[in-house]
């Protein structure tokens, strides 16, 4: 979503056009020796691979003639204190995307004793078409030395882009970062931080130009956490463009933005190629219903999924003649579907929260990533870019996140757009979001080799993952699949029996339907002897768990990928003649309480009735966020589940009893 273009955006403004000199040039100038050695680090900053000692980004807006154009610099400072550090930072990555060139480069590395060995141009290597959208000149910087520092400094000039952010965190700290946005004094550009990072103010008007800025000093590492929201959190800047100094002051906001992404959608030619395509649908007595998930489909089976911007993959004609498109072009070809159907649907834009946000109060297109729909008459979702899923709710990304919802309707083969509104988008309930295994050991066969009958169900989220992997999986991808989830704890074993209920992708558009793999199993690692006892790791027949570890102070909140509610179920027959020990050890429980509202918790517990013994474990998520003041009680939730994993119980023989 990133990539859409404006198409008539100069013509909506109107333009001064006259010559400017750039303020970037003045701007190219290396550390001088005074700069270079006059930084002290901290013990606790020498304990990173690297330090960053001066972070400078200059985005400026100019006329070369009568030609909008757009230059970014950056330039970096950089301590290096270890053999990481300099593998760290030994190359430059700049993206090179259509139209863009390189005008100023300055490489160099600096030794501890300040030897300056200064990189060629020369040495530029460029890879094309990354991930089917640009091309990435890459430099190295040679001659790197623990103690030394790395600078360098580039500008790459582009066609004008009126939108930008700026990501500011490292995961090493910064010790100063510095942005100006530099643009003719006539415009006004709107800007704004997240995250901790400081206001913009206007700084001054140089050549003609108007220099917005900010400086931040002392920027901590960045510390990757799990279950954290991760590249959202980093301190920002975004800033776009809001008036030319003519009659329109709000040229982005989002009312303009929803009218022109929507309008851009009009492809009238597809209004054949969608009759054409949805004439068979149109032949069955389906309701609209059916006819919305029967098309779903026919698409996702037919269609492949491909990135890239090519007219090919964003026409809908080609996408039909050659069976793959890209999100834009499936998106439109969906469109033109609803309207041949006779179904209304509203178009929805959102935004990934591992990715950021959408603020209602300061709308770009950087904040948009995702392009799907909703139907009002039934408060459902279809996902055109995420085939593993299928129509009813949105991907775990986008729950509890803002959404616009755009209303449209399509006349005479141009798509117009009606009205639009924010929206939040409702997480999942952990009710439909069911987890867990189902198992008996048996012992009647062989004390040491016990029978294990295992079934491990899940609904929602964990049940459309796997059907839509083992919707196109061979015989020996199935096997192999079905050992990893459940007998992920063991290596060595033999599987008696396999079987699936509930993998038909059709089922996916219910969250509450159940998909069930079932497995007959022996393993040697399962019991072990010891004397005339036996060792039951009891607990692995949930799988393996993951543990949870953070030495350091907890930065972020705590976010679940999803609600969910997992409930294991395990008996164990136990032999005539023997009995169980340790049971007490079994029982377990750990709790998250929110201002005096359990919002989690962890239970294991056990029944023993004769000769079956029943093990239960509930470990139930009610929301998908924690303060971080409650990681202590959420690691210990978390835990819980790999202390369970390491559970082992006694069997031995019952003491006969004398008369």
């Amino acid at each position: 979503m990133k990539k859409i273009l404006f198409s008539g955006l100069l013509l909506l403004m109107a333009l001064r056009l006259f010559a400017q000199s750039t303020y970037s040039d003045t701007q190219v100038n290396l550390s001088s020796e005074t700069d270079l050695q006059s930084y002290q680090l901290s013990e606790d900053q020498q304990a990173y691979e690297a330090v960053i000692l001066k972070d400078k980004r200059i985005i400026e807006h100019y006329f070369e003639g009568q030609q909008l154009t757009s230059l970014k610099t950056i330039h970096k400072l950089i301590q290096i204190n270890s053999d990481a550090g300099i593998e760290k930072y030994n190359k430059i990555y700049v993206p090179m995307s259509v139209g863009r060139s390189l005008r100023h480069l300055k490489v160099r590395a600096i030794s501890p004793d300040g030897k300056i060995t200064n990189i060629q141009r020369e040495n530029i290597k460029e890879l094309n078409n990354v991930e089917g959208f640009q091309n990435v000149k890459i430099f190295a910087i040679e001659g790197l030395e623990v103690g030394g520092k790395a600078e360098y400094l580039y500008t790459v000039k582009s066609p004008f882009e009126p939108f930008g952010r700026e990501t500011v965190q490292a995961g090493v700290p910064i010790l100063k970062s510095t942005i100006e946005l530099v643009h003719p004094k006539q415009w006004k550009f709107k800007y704004k931080s997240y995250n901790g990072l400081a206001d913009a103010q206007f700084r001054l008007i140089a050549q003609n130009q108007k220099v917005i800025g900010l400086t931040q000093k002392d920027i901590p590492a960045f510390e990757e956490e799990e279950y954290s929201l991760e590249d959202a959190t980093y301190m920002r800047f975004e800033h776009k463009m809001a008036s030319n100094g003519g009659y329109e002051q709000n040229i982005f906001s989002w009312l303009n933005l929803m009218k022109r992404m929507t309008e851009n959608c009009s492809s009238p030619k597809t209004a054949k190629v969608a009759k054409k395509y949805v004439k068979d649908i149109l032949s069955q007595n389906l309701s609209d219903e059916e006819k919305i998930i029967v098309l779903e489909e026919k698409i996702k089976s037919t269609i492949r999924l491909e990135k890239g911007g090519t007219q090919a993959l964003s026409d809908p004609k080609s996408i039909v003649e050659n069976g793959v498109g890209n999100v834009r072009g499936l998106s439109i070809l969906y469109m033109y579907c609803f309207e041949a159907l006779g179904l209304k649907a509203h178009l929805v834009y959102g935004c990934n929260r591992y990715d950021g946000e959408m603020d209602p109060t300061f709308a770009t297109v950087t904040s948009i990533g995702d392009m799907f729909f909703y139907f009002p008459k039934y408060q459902k979702y279809l996902l055109p870019e995420h085939y593993h899923m299928r129509y009813g709710v949105v991907h775990t990304g986008l729950m509890n996140t803002n959404a616009i919802f755009v209303s449209y309707f399509i006349e005479s083969g141009k798509v117009n757009y009606r009205t639009f509104d924010f929206k939040k988008l409702e997480a999942l309930s952990a009710d439909l979001n069911q987890i867990g295994v189902r198992a008996s050991i048996d012992f009647e066969e062989n004390l040491a080799l016990p029978k294990v009958i295992l079934e491990d169900y899940a609904q929602g989220y964990r049940a459309f993952s796997y059907r839509a992997v083992l919707k196109n999986a061979d015989v020996d991808f199935r096997e192999k699949f079905m050992k990893d989830v459940m007998l992920s704890a063991f290596e060595n074993f033999e599987v008696l029996s396999t079987d699936v209920e509930g993998e038909d992708m059709s089922l996916s558009t219910d969250p509450a339907n159940f998909l069930k793999l079932k497995m007959k199993y022996t393993t040697p690692e399962l019991v072990e002897r010891a004397g005339n006892e036996y060792l039951i790791a009891v607990g692995k027949v949930i799988g393996r768990q993951s543990e949870l570890y953070q030495e350091k102070e907890r930065q972020h909140e705590i976010v679940m990928s999803t609600i969910q509610k997992y409930r294991h179920e395990i008996t164990i027959n136990i032999p005539e003649g023997y009995q169980l020990e340790g049971l007490e050890e079994i029982k377990n429980k750990n709790v998250i309480t929110v201002n005096g509202r359990e919002v989690a918790y962890f239970i294991s517990d056990y029944q023993l009735e004769g000769s079956s013994l029943l093990i239960t474990v509930d470990e139930v998520y009610k929301d998908i966020s924690f303060p971080k003041e409650n990681y202590d009680e959420f690691r210990g939730v978390i835990n819980s589940a790999a202390n369970f994993n390491k559970l082992t119980l006694i069997m031995s023989k019952k003491e006969e009893k004398v008369n």
